[in-house]
C-alpha cells in the first residue's frame, strides 16, 4: 500500500494495482486541522476500517509506504500524546481481528510511488458533486426519500447514504454493492454511471427518484428518452434549473456548470 495526505484529501491505493483506490476522500473540517503526521496516520486508520467493515483483506502482511517519518514511528512505537495514541489503538485492535501485520516503509517524498499518491491526494473528485438543498427538499417532500446512494460525507442529503469509498458515516461502500429495493431511492449519480444505473434498475425491484443533466445529445440520454418522451420504467417528474455544489477544478461532465438544466426521473420496477 502506497498512501499520501493533503491538506483537505486522503489518498491510499494498492501498488500492485495502481488504478485501484483503496481509499479517496475529503478530510472533515476537524481532520483539516491536525497536523500532517496525524494526517498521514489516518491514511492507515480509514484503510484498515474499510478492510474491518468488508472483510477483503485478512490474514495478510501489508507493506506500507509512506512520506511521513511521523507514521512510520507511530505505527512502531506508538506516541506520548493521548489523542494519537487512541488512532494507534484503533488500528492496532482491527488489526488483531483481521489477523493483519503491517509493515510500514519510509520513502522519500521524490519516490515516484509517494508522488503518485501525492498528485491523487490533490485531485478534486470530479463525481463529487450535489443539487442544491432547497431544490433537495422540494423533491423529498414529494417523495420521502430514504437513501441517498450515491453520496459522500460532505454532500449526503440524507443520513442514510452510500459513499464510493470508506467514510465512517456511510452505511456500505459501492452503490451497485447495496440492496436497492428497500425504501424510497434518491439518486444523483455521475454522468458517467448513468448508464449502469439504467441496467440495475431494469435488473431490480426498487422504486425511486434519478436526476440527470438534460443533454438530448449525450450517449447516456436515449436510455431515458425516447425524444421527448421518457422511456419505461421512468416518468419525468420535473425540469429544473438547480444549483451545482462541486468543486470548480474539477474535470468532469459538470465543470464549471454552477447551475445547470436537469431532469428528474420517477421509476418503480
Amino acid at each position: 500500500m502506497v498512501s499520501d495526505a493533503s491538506a483537505v484529501r486522503v489518498v491510499a491505493y494498492d501498488l500492485l494495482d495502481a488504478k485501484r483506490e483503496v481509499l479517496n476522500v475529503l478530510f472533515s473540517t476537524e481532520e483539516m486541522s491536525f497536523s500532517s503526521g496525524l494526517r498521514e496516520l489516518l491514511a492507515v486508520e480509514k484503510t484498515v476500517s474499510r478492510w474491518a467493515m468488508t472483510g477483503e483483506v485478512t490474514n495478510k502482511h501489508v507493506f506500507w509506504c509512506t512520506d511521513s517519518t511521523n507514521t512510520v514511528s507511530f505505527l512502531t512505537k506508538g506516541s506520548s500524546k493521548s489523542h494519537v495514541q487512541k488512532v494507534v489503538f484503533s488500528i492496532a485492535k482491527k488489526l488483531q481481528k483481521l489477523r493483519i501485520l503491517i509493515s510500514p516503509i519510509h520513502l522519500s517524498r521524490m519516490d515516484p510511488r509517494i508522488q503518485e499518491a501525492d498528485e491523487r491526494s490533490k485531485q478534486p473528485d470530479s463525481d463529487d458533486w450535489s443539487i442544491d438543498k432547497l431544490s433537495f427538499e422540494d423533491l423529498d417532500n414529494q417523495f420521502h426519500f430514504d437513501v441517498d446512494l450515491f453520496a459522500s460525507t460532505h454532500n449526503a442529503r440524507l443520513d442514510k447514504f452510500y459513499s464510493l469509498f470508506y467514510e465512517e458515516k456511510s452505511q456500505g461502500m459501492d452503490a451497485f454493492a447495496q440492496d436497492w429495493s428497500s425504501g424510497m431511492l434518491w439518486m444523483a449519480p455521475p454522468v458517467k454511471l448513468l448508464t449502469q444505473v439504467v441496467r440495475r434498475i431494469k435488473k431490480c425491484h426498487c422504486q425511486g427518484v434519478v436526476i440527470l443533466p438534460k443533454w438530448p445529445t449525450a450517449l447516456f440520454y436515449v436510455h431515458f428518452f425516447d425524444g421527448d418522451k421518457a422511456r419505461y420504467p421512468f416518468i419525468l417528474v420535473r425540469e429544473f434549473n438547480p444549483f451545482i455544489f462541486q468543486n470548480q477544478d474539477a474535470s468532469s461532465a459538470l465543470k464549471g456548470k454552477i447551475e445547470f438544466n436537469m431532469v428528474a426521473l420517477y421509476f418503480k420496477t
